[in-house]
């Protein structure tokens, strides 16, 4: 999928795989002055895929074709599907999705597994999955090829299942997020002392429409990838709530926005992610709660201000407490003289 200025998942390539091999695959015609980024480092798609002389059709083409190898007995196999559907703008009931299926060791339904690492991971039970390397764009027929054989082999051990699997970790690597365009490489270097930086790849993040990068920072051991993140100069992150008078609201970007701009009478603030914990099953949903990033001096006049705050949008008073111990030690938002960065280990 490409980002175009009518919609920011567009549907740009569309693959479909059998038992036999490649059964189809298209290209979507796009002019290169509707496409705001191509998203190439994640799809592979470059903007001449996307013209006549290589094939490409339009929309309502390739929609076409892949309906018309579907039936309504046909069994859709793919990770993720939702996104694929929505892409394609089709719906189909009959699916597989390898999202689903391989479950996470020790987590909540909600986590999932990313395809890439389900490969890695399955690799040894399955020695028909193609490797990789960690910095070749996606290919939509290979990521195809990938779910079926997945899936195949998930149905061979019927009514058995595979247990949850653990979380890919990667022990001597620091993954880099949110870096500001225009940000260079020897900036990012010179924070990570003996580590080595991997090329920065900037996309159009359709959340904010902002364009943002991302990185791997490589080192010789979890020793030295430890150190280095523990080095790092970090915002502050500030738990705020629960926000009871929200309970009914589901408009998360606004409650951010109102949230980052109350927090910014007191300082620097990087931003703001609401959400809501999960709830027992019969029991009332909780009302949502925030994690403000904010620079310390910020946090500081936060908690000086007290532990309980109140805002012209929510009357009622929530809690504010800074948030110590393992989640800061695996995540962190680091700033920067153009803006800040979020730094994750895994």
């Amino acid at each position: 999928m490409v980002y175009a200025k009518d919609d920011c998942f567009a549907l740009a390539r569309a693959s479909l795989v059998s038992f036999s091999g490649p059964v189809y695959n298209g290209f979507v015609l796009r002019d290169k002055e509707t496409v705001l980024d191509f998203r190439t480092s994640v799809s592979g798609v470059e903007a001449h895929h996307l013209v006549v002389e290589n094939g490409a059709v339009s929309f309502q083409e390739v929609q076409a074709q892949v309906l018309a190898l579907l039936s309504p007995e046909t069994i859709l196999v793919g990770h993720a599907l939702q996104n694929d559907l929505k892409a394609l703008k089709i719906c189909h009931t009959k699916v597989v999705d390898t999202a689903l299926l391989f479950k996470v060791q020790g987590k909540t339904d909600w986590q999932k597994h990313k395809l890439r690492s389900l490969v890695s991971i399955m690799r040894t039970k399955i020695p028909t999955l193609q490797n990789f390397s960690p910095d070749m764009p996606h290919d939509s027929t290979q990521d195809a090829n990938w779910a079926l054989q997945l899936a195949l082999y998930e149905a061979s051990k019927f009514p058995q299942a595979t247990a949850p699997l653990k979380l890919q970790t990667f022990p001597k690597k620091i993954f880099i997020t949110e870096l500001p365009k225009g940000t260079t490489k020897t900036e990012v270097a010179a924070l990570f002392r003996g580590g080595t930086v991997g090329d920065i790849a900037f996309q159009l993040q359709e959340d904010v429409g902002k364009w943002y990068g991302r990185a791997t920072v490589s080192f010789q051991s979890q020793g030295e990838r430890d150190a280095a993140i523990a080095a790092l100069a970090r915002f502050a992150c500030v738990h705020a709530g629960p926000f009871r008078d929200w309970s009914a609201r589901r408009d998360v970007a606004k409650m951010q926005a109102e949230l980052e701009h109350y927090f910014s009478r007191f300082g620097r603030v990087a931003g703001c992610r609401v959400f809501r914990l999960r709830a027992t099953p019969g029991q009332p949903a909780y009302p949502p709660v925030a994690q403000v990033n904010c620079h310390p001096a910020t946090a500081r006049a936060v908690m000086d201000a007290g532990d309980h705050h109140n805002m012209a949008t929510h009357r009622s008073f929530f809690k504010v407490k800074i948030v110590e111990g393992e989640a800061t030690k695996t995540r962190c938002t680091v700033p920067l003289s153009s803006g800040h960065f979020v730094a994750k280990v895994q």
